[in-house]
């Protein structure tokens, strides 16, 4: 069996290495920064650089982040009055990317149409 495929095949995970946890990482970064925002704020952040995470952190991925159903009145542009938000993180090319929700709802991403991991 490849090496590489460690826990995949129920095999001990001692060579294994999860690829997406560095994404994961950041979308955890994202979250606690969302929630810490929404304590000093009343709302929450509408862009990434309102939530001041280190440039060497978040400069390796594609993050978008949008806010979810606000409530009616709400202010898109503002955040006021949202309940929610979604962070998307892309991981390298083959690999998908990680969401986290406002909730802690941790999700993965599909890979592109065509695209699979180990994939050429």
């Amino acid at each position: 069996k490849p090496a590489d495929q460690g826990l995949a095949l129920g095999a001990a995970g001692s060579g294994w290495l999860d690829p997406l946890w560095p994404a994961r990482l950041v979308a955890a970064c994202c979250y606690y920064a969302q929630r810490q925002y929404f304590e000093d704020h009343g709302r929450y952040a509408t862009n990434l650089s309102d939530l001041r995470l280190e440039d060497a952190v978040v400069a390796p991925f594609q993050i978008g982040m949008e806010l979810t159903k606000p409530a009616r009145g709400a202010d898109a542009a503002t955040g006021e009055g949202a309940h929610g938000f979604v962070v998307r993180v892309g991981a390298a090319p083959k690999l998908g990317g990680v969401t986290v929700r406002h909730d802690r709802l941790f999700g993965l991403e599909p890979l592109a149409v065509g695209d699979e991991i180990g994939g050429s």
